[in-house]
């Protein structure tokens, strides 16, 4: 009989059959891993362009308000779990005190630069930009699928860039 323990798996190899026993919390991640993999597209043109411009308003109107309330209300339930709505005031400060306004950008199209994929994680791509002057809004942001099949913000990265 031979025994191999890999990351929670134990198989064993006996005569005539291979058994394989797996921690119940490591295999209920790679069914939800391999459930995600087979069940999740990404979305159309339409739909990640609406995700990049709601998400990008909701984090233009808490820049207006001074405080990321509106923003954290529409972040994914994971990443509230790790962030608070202070800890993003104190992050997104130098924006708030440039008093940037992206509430101008509400009827701009975002476009989106990588060929958005949905990776084994489950996790949903997008890096594009705002063709504007005299700087250019740059974006990153990963989107994760909830269980109703609607995706949420888990990350989020903006940078104004002057142009040329």
């Amino acid at each position: 009989m031979l025994k191999k323990i890999l990351l929670g798996i134990l198989i064993l190899l006996i005569s005539g059959g291979v058994f394989i026993y797996m921690n119940p919390t490591i295999k209920k991640r790679i069914i939800q891993l391999i459930k995600v993999q087979q069940t999740i597209e990404v979305p159309p043109k339409e739909v990640l362009t609406t995700l990049v411009k709601d998400n990008i308003q909701y984090f233009a109107v808490s820049l207006k308000e001074k405080s990321m309330e509106t923003f954290y209300k529409n972040i994914s339930p994971f990443w509230q779990t790790k962030t608070s709505v202070k800890k993003l005031d104190k992050v997104f400060s130098p924006f708030m005190k440039a008093g940037i306004d992206l509430t101008v950008l509400k009827n701009t199209t975002p476009l989106i630069d990588n060929t958005p994929k949905v990776s084994s994680k489950g996790n949903l791509y997008l890096v594009g930009h705002y063709n504007t002057k005299p700087s250019v809004l740059l974006f990153k942001q990963t989107y994760r699928a909830e269980k109703n099949g609607s995706w949420k913000l888990v990350e989020f990265f903006i940078e104004l860039k002057k142009t040329k």
